[in-house]
């Protein structure tokens, strides 16, 4: 496409050559469209959508070109009629969810159906032009209010960084009834204290049903997330600094919180976060339990490949530049496997060498056996970013008997359910941890008391 694009450039510009009048100016680049315009524009034309108004929400609100083609009045009132199916005739229009989806800006705008709430995802370009319709159910959103039935929340800083927090209580803790808590540990990449992907936020999932279930927990903006550049330039930056500092601060809000039993603290640390926690376990030996879910243990560069391997081949397919591209990033992996002889100010895979060197000398799978401290391993048996294998190494490594492993079925990375091959694109679906899981967590603790 892009090829045929430069083309039609080419000749455009040829022929204008070739006129003795004045060319007319440039239009104006289309402008880019603000979320709010976008959430607005949502609400009026789901509005129309639910009011049978179809002709309306065609003509009415700008579509893109690909969108023109696919749809008019006829196909949109197909479209609502096949939902009314599933969730019973419309009622008032609840709010609205946002997140983006591979460059596009999703707007959910819920509403009240007879049979049960749901959301209609309205799909918006960059420009604020319709390129999409679909429906979902309702995307979880934290209400503004920190008060709920059955959790309170508090706003709090975590580490030297300051890093925006926040503890979700049971109602019934006091100073009397001091309650165990759980401290969320993100995976890789630049998450927010809800580990935010898409419309999905599986620690707040986490924090609302453990307050549900007499269980407070602390959860925190990653560093890499609101202080990135703190991390530029820093050559010795390592794991230290992305997680386990802020996870020692956390530990110490938790000790001095008048409502929690500083003898019933306990770590989650999911995917990566998981396979760090043999790395916390040395710093600290006030943690009553560690719970692992999703956790890695393999070289981080090796799954990069594994997982690039395995989305390219998702469709039955490796083309030629897939295959090319596999190829280079094994190429970079195996590099990676040998730090100390690249350039030590020149980032290899997201990090300078110096975080590759530390975590190259790391063996969680060795290191975890050194604590007894009670430990809970949690996977999925849909995950493709950590696959079942891992699980199965921590327990041939630790051993039964000295931990407890729970596998779930129909459960993807983020221990949420879905169907089929697993693939990025369902973390882009509302959907929420599996009550099993947060079960799970609830009994473990209970049983460490």
């Amino acid at each position: 496409m892009k090829k045929a694009i430069g083309v039609l450039l080419i000749v455009m510009i040829a022929l204008t050559g070739c006129k003795s009048e004045v060319a007319k100016p440039e239009p104006e680049a289309p402008k880019a469209a603000t979320l709010e315009e976008m959430e607005a524009v949502a609400f009026a034309y789901v509005g129309d959508l639910i009011a049978g108004e179809y002709v309306n929400a065609y003509e009415n609100y700008a579509h893109d070109e690909a969108m023109k083609k696919a749809v008019n009045a006829g196909v949109y009132q197909q479209v609502l009629e096949e939902l009314y199916k599933q969730v019973g005739q419309p009622g008032e229009i609840l709010r609205s969810a946002e997140w983006m989806a591979q460059g596009y800006q999703i707007v959910q705008v819920a509403v009240a159906f007879s049979e049960k709430d749901f959301g209609i995802n309205v799909v918006f370009n960059e420009f604020g032009e319709i390129a999409g319709l679909n429906y979902s159910e309702v995307a979880k959103v934290e209400e503004d209010s920190t008060a709920t039935s059955q959790a309170v929340s508090d706003d709090i800083l975590v580490g030297p960084y300051e890093l925006e927090g926040r503890l979700m209580f049971p109602v019934e803790a006091s100073e009397e009834t001091k309650v165990p808590l759980v401290i969320l540990v993100h995976g890789s990449g630049a998450t927010d204290k809800d580990e935010t992907i898409g419309p999905n936020k599986p620690f707040l999932d986490l924090a609302e049903g453990l307050a549900a279930q007499g269980i407070a927990t602390l959860r925190y903006d990653k560093r890499t997330l609101s202080h990135a550049d703190s991390f530029m330039g820093n050559y010795a930056f390592t794991v230290w600094e992305e997680t386990i500092e802020d996870v020692l601060a956390a530990i110490e809000i938790a000790k001095a919180d008048p409502h929690v039993d500083e003898n019933q603290i306990f770590v989650l640390g999911h995917s990566l976060g998981g396979y760090l926690i043999p790395k916390m376990m040395v710093h600290t030996n006030e943690v009553a339990g560690w719970i692992f879910m999703a956790a890695s243990n393999q070289p981080l560069q090796g799954m990069i490949v594994e997982q690039y391997t395995y989305l390219a081949e998702l469709d039955g397919e490796t083309s030629q530049d897939e295959a090319d591209q596999i190829a280079q990033i094994e190429a970079i992996a195996k590099q990676v496997d040998s730090p100390g002889e690249l350039d030590d100010q020149a980032p290899i895979l997201g990090a300078y060498p110096a975080y590759w060197m530390d975590l190259n000398a790391y063996h969680p799978l060795q290191e975890v056996k050194m604590y007894t401290t009670p430990k809970l391993f949690l996977q999925g048996e849909r995950d493709y970013q950590v696959p079942v294998a891992q699980f199965e190494l921590w327990k041939d490594s630790i051993g039964a008997a000295h931990a407890e492993f729970v596998l779930f079925d129909g459960l993807n990375h983020l221990m949420m359910p879905g169907e089929g091959a697993p693939n990025p694109g369902e973390y882009q679906l509302p959907n929420h941890i599996d009550e099993r899981v947060i079960d799970t967590i609830a009994e473990f603790v209970d049983r460490v008391k």
